[in-house]
């Protein structure tokens, strides 16, 4: 009768032959102890049994991560960290070009002075972009973060706008 199905609570038979390893295989040397069930029961004798396990030597798997055998001075290289920074380098120089349109308009020269100001606005929008991603991405975030706060702060149009609120 081999046709038949085997009943609950029974594993097939399977010799050493045709066992599968496994990458992991934990051992488990357990004798049967008995677990106590609920009155309505689930569990009964017949589904108990000791099942063997024993570990297989895969080969030499490490578990430390890639960046443990790298000097530290490599490891900060592979993070890739040029985000941050050139959100920062953008924040810089839209404090700067801020700073050079109001003392061109100071000079009298105000179509300078604009192209200067939309300058600095680009940059200031590049400078919050590129930091805010920075930032998310963790590629220099300590950077991109000071970068976009910059930005930020250093925008010819937000500038005009808080002052002129101020003024009152």
């Amino acid at each position: 009768m081999a046709d038949e199905p085997e009943p609950h609570g029974t594993a097939p038979e399977t010799t050493s032959a045709e066992r599968v390893e496994t990458a992991v295989s934990p051992v488990i040397r357990a004798e049967a102890v008995s677990i106590p069930t609920p009155a309505w029961g689930v569990a009964v004798p017949e589904d108990v049994e000791t099942v063997e396990a024993e570990i297989v030597d895969t080969g030499d798997v490490s578990t430390r991560s890639a960046h443990e055998d790298m000097p530290e001075r490599e490891w900060g290289l592979a993070r890739r960290q040029w985000p941050g920074w050139v959100a920062l380098l953008l924040a810089i120089a839209t404090a700067v070009l801020t700073a050079i349109a109001v003392a061109v308009d100071g000079q009298h020269q105000p179509v300078a002075a604009t192209l200067l100001a939309w300058v600095a606005i680009g940059c200031s929008v590049a400078a919050f972009l590129v930091g805010v991603v920075a930032a998310v991405l963790g590629r220099g975030r300590v950077a991109g973060v000071i970068a976009a706060l910059v930005g930020v702060f250093s925008n010819p149009w937000l500038l005009l706008q808080v002052l002129t609120l101020l003024k009152g």
